[in-house]
């Protein structure tokens, strides 16, 4: 990403800059330094796609797969998508994967969509690393593989992506694909947590509550069952009534 201002970006997109076009479409999809204009954001982003920017090509795939400012059309943001992971786009491969997953424009087909996942995780995308492991864990697109599915769990877990870290603390819990570990368990979903995840907000508070006497914390269950009750998750809105009135002190 270039420090040029919105004006600066105008002036060199309207050049023929394709970094400075990919940019400005940016700024338009986000409103950031402009008014949000998607229809504007979509014309420079194929301005830049046109000129063989791998991102812009991608992001226009994405534009036109979600109706972004342009027609939403599958077959052209299959199209897109294909030209920009051929050059490596990572997000490419990760959205092809979830075309073929969930059969979108395509036919469903789970060995491609896994095949596009394991591509793009074996370069470290987050997003990827955590799909894969869950074909690896179903046996969905590929052979079932416990043992990898949690290699490549931490690898995305690594990377800070929440829902890896909710999912370890789940398998943790379940003791179903590893051996159960409550206490290995109650740290993934404080990461999660920390990252915003709602049922892990949940599913600590339920650890702090009912878990190992020496971890119990009912003042901060509480709290995190009032966080993920804002947010609308029945269960921790249940747990509130069901504490309403009850000491802190375990």
């Amino acid at each position: 990403m270039t420090t040029m201002t919105v004006p600066e970006l105008q002036t060199a997109a309207q050049g023929g800059d394709v970094d400075a076009q990919y940019e400005l479409a940016l700024h338009y999809q986000k409103g950031d330094g402009v008014m949000r204009d998607l229809p504007q954001a979509a014309r420079w982003m194929r301005a830049s796609a046109d000129l063989g920017n791998t991102k812009a090509i991608g992001q226009l795939g994405y534009l036109y797969a979600t109706g972004a400012g342009v027609p939403q059309d599958p077959e052209e943001a299959l199209r897109w998508l294909r030209l920009a992971a051929d050059r490596g786009d990572l997000d490419a491969c990760f959205n092809l994967g979830l075309f073929f997953e969930h059969g979108y424009g395509v036919a469903p087909d789970p060995v491609r969509s896994t095949e596009y996942y394991r591509n793009a995780a074996e370069h470290g995308h987050a997003a990827s690393c955590f799909n894969y492991a869950l074909a690896l864990l179903e046996g969905r697109g590929t052979k079932a593989d416990p043992a990898q599915a949690m290699d490549w769990l931490m690898k995305a877990a690594g990377q800070d992506l929440p829902e890896a870290q909710f999912t370890l603390g789940v398998l943790l819990d379940q003791g179903r694909v590893v051996d159960a570990d409550p206490e290995l368990a109650a740290a993934w979903y404080e990461q999660a947590a920390a990252h915003g995840h709602i049922a892990a907000h949940f599913n600590l508070a339920v650890h702090l509550e009912f878990g190992a006497p020496e971890k119990r914390d009912l003042a901060k269950a509480k709290e995190l069952y009032r966080v993920a009750a804002e947010q609308g998750h029945e269960g921790a809105l249940d747990a509130l009534i069901r504490l309403a009135g009850v000491s802190d002190v375990v």
